[in-house]
């Protein structure tokens, strides 16, 4: 078995609407066996119209690479308030770093 730390990383995330997105985070929620999520929440805050925002901080993930593991087997919760002031809840929403 081998077993490595994976290096933290950060996302950037888009906002297609035409309005601004607050409280903007992302959060894993589905991945393989040979995965731990040692910090598995990222945050994005604010994000305007047409902009795109790198996370704030990092996640980070423990990997058992005796399997492969692709981005796509890693799910996330992405949470936003619109405008409005509606909450919004993406479930199982691919994200690439």
């Amino acid at each position: 078995m081998s077993i490595s730390l994976e290096p933290c990383r950060k996302f950037t995330i888009e906002n297609r609407g035409n309005g601004e997105s607050t409280n903007v985070k992302a959060t894993l929620n589905n991945w393989p066996s040979n995965v731990q999520a040692l910090d598995g929440a990222v945050v994005f805050g604010t994000v305007a119209a047409g902009q795109k925002v790198t996370s704030a901080d990092t996640f980070s993930l423990r990997i058992d690479r005796s399997k492969p593991v692709a981005n796509t087997d890693l799910t996330w919760i992405v949470e936003y308030t619109d405008p409005g002031g509606n909450h919004w809840k993406l479930t199982n929403s691919p994200l690439f770093p």
